[in-house]
């Protein structure tokens, strides 16, 4: 259901389902990807709890670095509403063929789609760079805290969920 106004709901249609559909596909390609990191360290059969290589060099710049994606998350999911707004894109032209209530109701979806998947990428780099200290290592530990941040960050905050984002929007006025 989403609100169309103050108290006023709509059934939504298996149009706007089928638009929302993909959002979700992506975000659980991200989050596998994440699982896929670490399938891949681990099946290299060289990594193990303690540095292999002296990377006291890297250590000092990239791992702390690796963190900083992660505030940016979520610095930018904590103003995700502001900035979805603030960037809105009219409905897509593949919306052109649907009724006026579902092009209201997906009014925002262009920019909630593209802002997740920069909010995706930005939090995986920090995955990535945790990837690659293990990776010249062999030290899964720095994969292990920065995966399993971004993990957490995009299961638990960056989720997709256009419908229920779209419920707290006055759609009347757009």
């Amino acid at each position: 259901m989403a609100i169309l106004g103050k108290g006023k709901f709509m059934q939504e249609s298996s149009e706007v389902h089928k638009m929302v559909f993909p959002i979700k596909i992506v975000w659980l390609a991200l989050l596998g990807s994440l699982f896929i990191y670490g399938i891949l360290l681990y099946s290299m059969g060289k990594t193990g709890f303690q540095d292999l290589k002296n990377i006291e060099a890297m250590k000092e710049v990239l791992y702390p670095l690796s963190f900083i994606p992660f505030i940016f998350s979520i610095i930018f999911f904590k103003k995700l509403n502001t900035i979805i707004r603030k960037t809105n894109m009219d409905t897509a032209p593949f919306a052109k063929h649907m009724n006026a209530n579902d092009k209201r109701t997906l009014s925002y979806y262009s920019s909630y789609f593209i802002i997740h998947v920069i909010l995706w990428a930005l939090n995986e780099a920090g995955a990535i760079i945790g990837f690659l200290m293990t990776f010249v290592s062999g030290n899964f530990k720095y994969y292990l805290l920065s995966g399993s941040i971004a993990f957490f960050i995009n299961l638990v905050l960056l989720k997709p969920n256009y419908l229920k984002f779209i419920q707290g929007k006055n759609l009347e006025q757009i």
